[in-house]
């Protein structure tokens, strides 16, 4: 049989977090698991907020020439879908 020293340190062999981008990318720890979820919940928040921004700035004044109409309904659309799905979901 195997003490538990030894065991514990197979274990913790087995499932530690190797160093880099590799291991941020690659982690089972669920503390970094959710660190991920939040920061890219918050970078889905910035381009959604862009969206929305771009959209004021053209509802701003009469006849704003910054987007089209087409990319108008486009932007509006993505940034529903971006603030729900990639925003929300994760958060909640």
């Amino acid at each position: 049989g195997m003490d538990d020293a030894s065991l514990h340190r197979r274990l913790a062999r087995t499932w530690r977090t190797p160093p880099g981008i590799i291991g941020a990318l690659s982690s089972v720890d669920h503390k970094v698991i959710a660190r991920r979820y939040l920061i890219t919940a918050f970078l889905f928040l910035c381009l959604g907020g862009l969206n929305a921004v771009a959209m004021r700035i053209q509802l701003s004044g009469p006849q704003r020439g910054l987007i089209g109409p087409d990319l108008y309904n486009q932007l509006f659309t993505m940034h529903g879908v971006t603030m729900m799905f990639l925003f929300a979901v994760p958060i909640v």
